[in-house]
């Protein structure tokens, strides 16, 4: 006698629910896609800040010189890694060098003048024989400097009274800004290394930007991608031509 199987009828109705649920996600993939990007993003500026302004440095120079960049890589036959180069050793004979021996110079003076007013302060000072041999004012000044340079704690005094800080806080900024100059030479060096990849790499790096950036705003990433560099491009130049007639002028 064979056994009497019990099959239950299809399509029976649960008591709750449905027999099949419906599995959906309660955040669209892409929508998550989307803020895990910008989360990443906004933890990467979080935590290498510090290199965030030498970057978008690298960036500026390069949106601002790319159409002569092109000519140069032209010139030497379409290698990129050769392009890059010159293009770095032009802009550091011209523009990196030239500042960084200002600013060298300037800080040395400030240095040897600060020293001297700290050293006038402990002791006092006679009055410079050029100041004194001045036509006209030569005497005025003589008397003025003797009266407030000439003995110790004259300088102090004088700059006490005019901002309120003392000679020894204004030595220490001042060698704190000298301290801080090694990290301003670090700052230009990862600038100038983005810089190269920036001119070397650049046309890969737009196209995976491209890429990403129509992903994410499909609809308007066309038009900001050409009109941004543009703008910056425009914005240099303009401010460099301005910037080199008021040299002249």
């Amino acid at each position: 006698m064979k056994e009497a199987r019990i099959k239950k009828p299809e399509g029976q109705q649960r008591l709750f629910g449905l027999s099949t649920p419906v599995r959906s996600a309660v955040i669209p993939p892409l929508s998550a896609a989307r803020w895990l990007l910008v989360l990443i993003v906004a933890a990467g500026v979080y935590f290498f800040h510090g290199f965030l302004v030498p970057v978008l440095a690298a960036l500026v120079i390069a949106f601002a010189s790319w159409p002569l960049y092109r000519r140069l890589l032209a010139a030497v036959g379409g290698n990129r890694t050769i392009a890059a180069t010159l293009a770095i050793l032009f802009i550091l004979t011209f523009l990196v060098v030239p500042i960084a021996l200002a600013g060298a110079y300037a800080s040395n003076e400030v240095r040897e003048w600060v020293g001297w007013a700290i050293e006038t302060n402990r002791e006092g000072a006679v009055t410079p024989y050029w100041i004194a041999t001045l036509p006209v004012v030569g005497d005025w000044l003589n008397e003025q400097w003797t009266r407030n340079l000439g003995h110790p704690g004259g300088i102090g005094e004088l700059i006490q009274l005019i901002s309120g800080a003392n000679i020894g806080s204004i030595y220490r900024g001042v060698l704190a800004a000298g301290g801080s100059a090694f990290g301003l030479l670090l700052a230009l060096l990862f600038m100038m290394i983005a810089l190269f990849f920036a001119y070397r790499d650049g046309e890969h790096f737009a196209g995976q930007v491209d890429r990403l950036g129509e992903r994410i705003l499909p609809t308007r990433w066309e038009r900001i991608s050409r009109v941004v560099p543009a703008t910056i491009s425009s914005t240099v130049t303009g401010m460099t031509i301005i910037a080199i007639g008021e040299g002249v002028v």
